[in-house]
């Protein structure tokens, strides 16, 4: 985004550019100026690009909150599961008699 708004022409530029074209009225302007002058009569442009960046960039980051939130789900679903069986192993051994731990791997 940094680069586009650096092409767009200073108002000092866009100046020099149309005092240039009242001089000298026949010549026509080079490519770059010609450029130059459609970009500054885009009004609002930065604001445009941003949001034609995030349009373009919506779907993945879309995807990515919907693959985090399924991440999450699935971590919190697996802490549940070791916390029902932790307890269900802390009733059962009580019930026998022996204790039973679990190594940090499981």
């Amino acid at each position: 985004m940094k680069l586009l708004t650096t092409m767009l022409p200073t108002p000092e530029e866009k100046h020099k550019i149309q005092e240039a074209t009242i001089c000298n009225p026949y010549l026509p302007l080079g490519s770059a100026e010609q450029f130059l002058m459609m970009l500054s009569s885009i009004s609002e442009l930065p604001a445009r690009l941003k949001l034609w960046i995030f349009k373009l960039d919506y779907e993945n980051m879309e995807k990515n909150v919907r693959v985090c939130s399924r991440l999450c789900r699935a971590y919190i679903c697996s802490g549940n599961y070791l916390s029902v069986r932790d307890d269900w192993i802390s009733a059962v051994s009580s019930e026998v008699g022996f204790t039973a731990t679990l190594s940090p791997g499981h």
